[in-house]
């Protein structure tokens, strides 16, 4: 009697637990592989842009630093290297 009704309850709750961590893992998984794509998406766009517009994609950077805290002057020295 209570031992059935106790070991049930014990069995549900471990059922949901494994439910949960499995739950969260494919979760994880599903943000880290959209991170993943977004990030490579963004380099491939950037190495495209560096192709055909390398002088406007070098003023862009040094804009970035700048906006930084960087001297303009550091900035266009980084931008170069």
């Amino acid at each position: 009697g209570v031992l059935r009704v106790a070991w049930g309850y014990l069995s549900c709750w471990r059922g949901r637990l494994v439910a949960g961590t499995m739950s969260m893992a494919v979760g994880e998984y599903v943000s880290v592989s959209t991170q993943r794509d977004a990030e490579q998406a963004d380099i491939e766009h950037e190495k495209r842009e560096l192709t055909g517009q390398s002088q406007a994609e070098l003023q862009e950077l040094a804009l970035i630093y700048v906006s930084g805290a960087m001297s303009t002057r550091s900035s266009n020295t980084v931008k170069e290297r």
